[in-house]
């Protein structure tokens, strides 16, 4: 893993665990793919999309979807509800990533 991605993801799961307070790169009616963008983004690293492309792989190689792999049910009513960061699945890979322990 690259170490923007796994920076990426502690970045987030520390946000989310400090309440999902408002920030410029995270907002909790999108998914990971989405914040990622605005975090690639905000540091100037949007462009050659290697960084997006290896989270696409570690969700195939894991849930065998790089669209919804915590399931589409489940994003479009976390997505409408405010909630994406308050799915146990995604609360799981992040900390899988990282290596925390809930």
């Amino acid at each position: 893993m690259s170490q923007e991605l796994q920076q990426f993801y502690k970045e987030i799961l520390e946000w989310v665990n400090s309440g999902a307070p408002i920030h410029p790169s995270f907002r909790e009616n999108l998914g990971l793919c989405a914040n990622l963008r605005m975090w690639l983004s905000d540091r100037g690293l949007l462009g050659s999309g290697t960084t997006i492309s290896a989270q696409e792989i570690i969700f195939r190689d894991l849930y065998g979807s790089t669209r919804y792999p915590f399931g589409k049910a489940d994003y479009n009513r976390d997505a409408r509800d405010g909630n994406h960061y308050k799915n146990e699945k995604r609360l799981s890979f992040l900390r899988s990533q990282v290596g925390e322990q809930k």
